[in-house]
């Protein structure tokens, strides 16, 4: 007497783990996409917030100029530090991720107040020249390469200039 056998073939157990698969892929992508988003909207908060209560200090001081605003006078997070200079007071973020850098320089991603925030420099580039918030697509052109060729390269560091 034969006996049927029971049980899956190693076709259908291959497509199981294939569905299973590209389920995973779609997954993941989708969850490092939300927290490359969320680190986006976080640091451009916390950079508007910062150079909010810069303009709010120094507009109090009467003049811009003169304005010595120090780290301890504002409520900014760790990862802000503020860096005086001759053109304009900024703020200065190390450790960006490239991929956080492109979409803050992306205006499909964000939305800069447009009396906050000037300019935006990355220092690993070398350019001497501010690169300003992207509103064209020349701009767009700038952000693609600013923070570096490679999506998964090193951590940038970031300056804002805040607006006088």
């Amino acid at each position: 007497m034969n006996q049927a056998e029971s049980g899956r073939s190693l076709i259908e157990m291959l497509a199981v783990i294939g569905i299973i698969g590209v389920l995973s892929v779609g997954v993941i992508s989708t969850v490092r996409w939300g927290l490359v988003s969320g680190q986006t909207f976080s640091l451009q908060a916390d950079v508007e917030s910062a150079a909010q209560q810069l303009q709010e200090l120094c507009s109090w001081n009467g003049d811009w100029d003169e304005c010595n605003a120090k780290t301890t006078d504002l409520d900014l997070p760790s990862s802000l530090t503020l860096k005086g200079e001759a053109d304009g007071i900024l703020q200065t973020t190390e450790k960006v991720p490239v991929r956080v850098c492109r979409r803050l320089l992306n205006p499909t991603y964000t939305n800069w107040t447009e009396d906050l925030v000037g300019s935006i420099y990355i220092v690993e580039t070398g350019r001497s020249e501010l690169i300003p918030i992207p509103d064209n697509d020349e701009g767009r052109e700038i952000w693609k390469t600013a923070c570096g060729t490679s999506a998964f390269g090193p951590p940038v560091t970031m300056e804002f200039t805040v607006i006088k």
